[in-house]
């Protein structure tokens, strides 16, 4: 929902300095299998070569790296795989705190 992303956009932006963009994944938690996702993103100011992808889990309050390869498309939209739904947050490298 756009709410949920948000709320995560406006949390990963108070305490990081990272630019950031997020997708709010419809469901929370395991899928039980790898999930391949195609998103678009806005990832205007951005270094596309470089970027680190997180999962939020809100429910925990905690994030966690995501391994997964990514690449984006000729129409814009970046494609990565996800084991575990909830939050990503695409960010312009690794997260650093404020």
């Amino acid at each position: 929902e756009k709410k949920d992303t948000q709320k995560t956009f406006n949390l990963f932006n108070k305490y990081f300095t990272n630019k950031i963009a997020v997708v709010h994944l419809g469901q929370s938690g395991a899928y039980g299998m790898n999930v391949k996702v195609a998103a678009k993103v806005d990832l205007s100011g951005m270094d596309t070569s470089a970027l680190k992808l997180y999962v939020y889990n809100a429910a925990t309050n905690t994030y966690s790296k995501l391994t997964s390869s990514y690449f984006i498309d000729a129409n814009g939209y970046l494609h990565f795989t996800t084991p575990v739904g909830g939050s990503v947050i695409i960010s312009n490298g690794a997260l650093v705190k404020k």
